[in-house]
């Protein structure tokens, strides 16, 4: 028996170290196709430059997804990629958990500073629904790139929260990439690496995360923080040290609820299925 145990621990590690190799190799081509095509993406007219880079990225990133599946003999429910009929109201409680978080954060904001919102002038249809569609298809290209494969194989041969960790770090060396300031990439990309990923690992599939993701950058969109546009405003009087501090925290706070709530959820259904 002991040498029985002792000849699976040493066949463990090269595996797990394979594992890593795979997926580390597999990030490294996703930050390739996202800076790749983001450069690319700027031959499209101004306004759907974004939304070309998130569509193009997604194929590229589901090609990229379908060779590893091929090469190690998985199909796409591994990777969350099994498009169900539920898959669709499953977005819509995504959705509906980052709109949430997202005004929970803006709540705080607005209670403890002096920051106001205020109307923005009246924008046209055409642009509310190109920014939904560039938050979707933005939110679905990160997500397939992030929160699928590499996490799930991360799971299955470190355990779910080193897995965790690690597509945290990646996540945020890919927003290094884009030229964002360490804390920034690691505070706050990385936190919302965690919250995703824990969403994909406990629903078993991206539909949630994707949901998530898209209404959080969305409702940040429509109050002003992504490009300026919106449906809102935020008037933040100076010296703005105040509300930036409050808001990283706020950033913070919702983040972990989100992430303990999704971490509950998962052990609950754990339970429920062990009991089965």
């Amino acid at each position: 028996m002991p040498s029985e145990m002792h000849d699976t621990q040493m066949t463990a590690v090269p595996t797990r170290w394979r594992t890593l190799a795979a997926v580390a190799l597999f990030w490294l081509a996703t930050i390739g196709i996202l800076i790749g095509f983001g450069m690319v993406s700027h031959i499209a007219p101004a306004p759907f430059s974004a939304m070309a880079w998130g569509a193009t990225s997604s194929i590229g990133l589901l090609a990229l997804t379908a060779a590893f599946l091929h090469w190690e003999r998985r199909d796409a429910g591994s990777a969350g990629l099994r498009f169900e009929r539920r898959s669709i109201g499953r977005f819509g409680i995504g959705a509906a958990i980052g709109g949430a978080l997202y005004g929970g954060h803006l709540l705080v904001l607005l209670s403890l500073t002096d920051v106001r919102i205020v109307p923005a002038p009246v924008i046209p249809t055409a642009t509310l629904l190109l920014a939904l569609a560039t938050y979707l298809v933005l939110a679905m290209m990160e997500e397939i790139g992030f929160r699928g494969y590499a996490l799930r194989r991360l799971e299955e041969r470190t355990g779910r929260a080193l897995a965790l960790v690690l597509g945290a770090l990646a996540f945020g060396a890919l927003h290094l990439a884009y030229g964002w300031t360490l804390g920034a990439a690691m505070l706050g990309a990385g936190a919302g690496a965690l919250l995703f990923g824990i969403a994909a690992l406990v629903t078993r599939g991206l539909a949630v995360p994707i949901g998530v993701h898209a209404a959080w950058n969305l409702a940040g969109w429509s109050v002003g923080e992504k490009d300026g546009a919106g449906l809102w405003h935020l008037v933040i009087p100076e010296p703005a040290a105040r509300a930036v501090t409050v808001g990283s925290l706020s950033y913070m706070l919702v983040m972990a609820l989100g992430f303990i709530g999704f971490w509950q959820f998962g052990r609950v259904r754990a339970r429920r299925e062990g009991a089965t």
